[in-house]
């Protein structure tokens, strides 16, 4: 697998952020022309009949239950999920992850047979365009929102601890010592981007 140089990605980063302010500046100056912000949901009749309180403790259960079972199943030791980017840690972030896209299955059918979504209006090329170029210009705010949170939390901890060093993220501290090398920065990185995010978004 290629190499990224640690410049290549700062050059990156600084562009997705310096994109992200530019694209909230944007935003918030037709926001505040428009004067939507004052009453952002009307027009909006939300329906409020959504999947039961039960499903979702169904869904809850499955999904720890089935973690449970096939951690079980391909023989995990639980002690060594302590060594981050070890094999059998790597081996659990599959098969949790696996588990999840099995349960974002079953919530795509509970929801696709609920009558919220019976008489969902099919759109043409035109309005998927239209959703996904909305949807990378919130991507871009968010990334920017984000990296801002981050910067802000690193100085209120050093304000807070300033002889601690600050809390580093298990999969970041696992992607410096990955035992599966390449492909296991390359899964964690799928992992985070696409399939949690996937999850908790059809979860909740």
């Amino acid at each position: 697998m290629p190499h990224v140089d640690a410049l290549t990605l700062e050059i990156v980063d600084r562009v997705l952020r310096a994109a992200g302010v530019l694209a909230f500046a944007v935003y918030a100056w037709r926001l505040a022309r428009s004067g939507f912000w004052r009453d952002p949901l009307s027009g909006v009749n939300p329906n409020r009949s959504g999947p039961s309180f039960g499903a979702f403790l169904a869904i809850l259960a499955g999904f720890y239950i089935l973690v449970f079972a096939a951690a079980r199943v391909v023989g995990i030791d639980p002690e060594a999920l302590r060594n981050l980017g070890s094999h059998d840690w790597h081996l659990a972030r599959c098969v949790e992850d696996g588990t999840k896209l099995l349960v974002c299955g079953a919530i795509v059918v509970l929801l696709r047979r609920h009558r919220l979504f019976a008489k969902t209006a099919h759109t043409g090329a035109t309005e998927f365009v239209r959703v996904a170029g909305v949807s990378a210009v919130a991507v871009l705010i968010i990334f920017a929102l984000t990296n801002l949170q981050l910067q802000a939390g690193q100085i209120v901890w050093h304000w807070l601890r300033p002889d601690a060093q600050a809390p580093v993220h298990p999969v970041l501290e696992a992607l410096q010592k990955s035992a599966w090398g390449d492909w296991g920065a390359l899964y964690l990185t799928v992992a985070a981007v696409i399939i949690a995010p996937v999850a908790e978004e059809l979860f909740f």
